[in-house]
């Protein structure tokens, strides 16, 4: 299914839907407890730096199975590139995932060859489409049920509600990176070369 954003933009030519909130509270499904078994897909959304008025460096966690999209845990911070390294390595062995998207745009690009020299499996994602689209696949998971979250994940839940009004956007880029490693899977990522 499409949800009524991805169908108002797409089909109706329809921009005003897309205002005030991403997601509708009604449509919020939580998880209460996380499947046993499944393979989990970081993405992350580097930041250049630690100033206070910056962005944030982002990371998803998602988990799948036939009854959705499992967010596992979501985190955000402003940490310098070490710190971001040193943080995607240890959630990546936590989670045991197998893949690590990770966007790549400009200098962000820098942190996906770190990852690689440190023995992590990331992928560089280079979007090809606007945040607007991106984020519509977002608002149609959660519309459709799909799309399960943490209870406890306070910050992505305001970033999903207030979208496109929030102060920041970074754990909505973080989770859109982490599933579309989950639609492209594991076979398909760690088979390219370099990866």
């Amino acid at each position: 299914e499409a949800g009524a954003l991805i169908f108002a933009l797409q089909y109706q030519n329809d921009a005003s839907a897309a205002g005030g909130g991403l997601v509708r509270s009604e449509h919020l499904r939580f998880w209460d407890d996380l499947p046993r078994g499944t393979t989990a897909f970081i993405g992350v959304d580097p930041a250049p730096g630690t100033t206070p008025d910056g962005d944030f460096f982002a990371i998803a966690v998602v988990t799948q199975n036939a009854g959705g999209l499992f967010v596992k845990e979501v985190f955000q911070a402003r940490l310098d590139i070490t710190a971001q390294v040193e943080t995607v390595a240890r959630m990546t062995h936590e989670h045991r995932a197998a893949c690590v998207a990770v966007e790549a745009v400009a200098y962000q690009s820098v942190l996906v060859d770190l990852l690689r020299k440190a023995g992590l499996p990331a992928r560089p994602v280079h979007p090809r489409r606007a945040k607007e689209w991106r984020f519509a696949r977002l608002a149609a998971l959660a519309e459709t049920g799909a799309l399960l979250l943490g209870r406890s994940q306070k910050q992505l839940l305001e970033q999903l509600l207030l979208w496109p009004d929030c102060e920041h956007d970074d754990l909505l880029d973080a989770l859109w990176l982490a599933i579309e490693a989950t639609r492209r899977g594991r076979a398909s990522f760690l088979s390219l070369p370099g990866v």
